[in-house]
């Protein structure tokens, strides 16, 4: 039979596997990091019902979001990425449409109306790059990608012109902005109840 300290160590032994296994689970996954402090996060606040205990731990498990973002997607170790330099890929034309806009304002210089000109189209030039973050450990390649407009600061002004009209801007309901033709400030479906003075409302 066995003995009890060849059960002890047996036990220890199991324990010791799977600790390791869990260890190895935790570490070597960012993710899982963040994981197991929201589910921390969550047995600190049923049991001790203590807020502060609950907002470290979740400021923890952001700043392992973080770490993760930062992580190598392939090894999965932490703080082994850094910035390789930047890539230029190619140079596309790309249509960009446009109307021309006619503002009309009432006499107080309120906006009143708008007319567009039909649409038009000119080509633009768009430049796409990538940043390249290379993993000092294994090795392993990840890419931002962006782009970059070259012709956007020529683009033409859109507002063709602004007209000021002679027409009075009509008075409005202050609540849903329907047009009145009385002094009073709310229309028939917004009207208070209560008021006691004619143009109170």
């Amino acid at each position: 039979m066995m003995g009890t300290k060849s059960r002890i160590n047996l036990y220890l032994q199991r324990c010791s596997k799977l600790l390791n296994t869990i260890y190895k689970f935790i570490i070597n996954n960012p993710l899982n990091i963040s994981i197991s402090l929201t589910i921390l996060s969550l047995l600190a606040f049923f049991i001790t019902k203590n807020f502060h205990a609950i907002i470290i731990t979740l400021l923890l498990g952001f700043v392992s979001v973080l770490i993760y973002k930062y992580g190598c997607k392939s090894c999965k170790r932490l703080f082994t990425i850094s910035y390789a330099g930047k890539e230029y890929l190619e140079t596309k034309l790309i249509p960009h449409r446009y109307r021309f806009e006619t503002r009309y304002l009432y006499s107080n210089e309120n906006y009143m109306d708008s007319k567009y000109s039909e649409e038009q189209t000119r080509k633009e030039r768009v430049e796409h790059h990538r940043h390249i973050y290379k993993c000092k450990s294994c090795g392993h390649r990840s890419y931002d990608y962006f782009t970059k407009n070259l012709d956007e600061d020529t683009r033409p002004n859109l507002i063709l012109d602004t007209i000021t009209t002679s027409i009075k801007e009509p008075k409005e309901c202050v609540i849903c902005g329907s047009p009145l033709r009385t002094r009073r400030k709310y229309c028939s479906k917004c009207r208070p109840s209560g008021r006691s003075r004619p143009y109170d409302y």
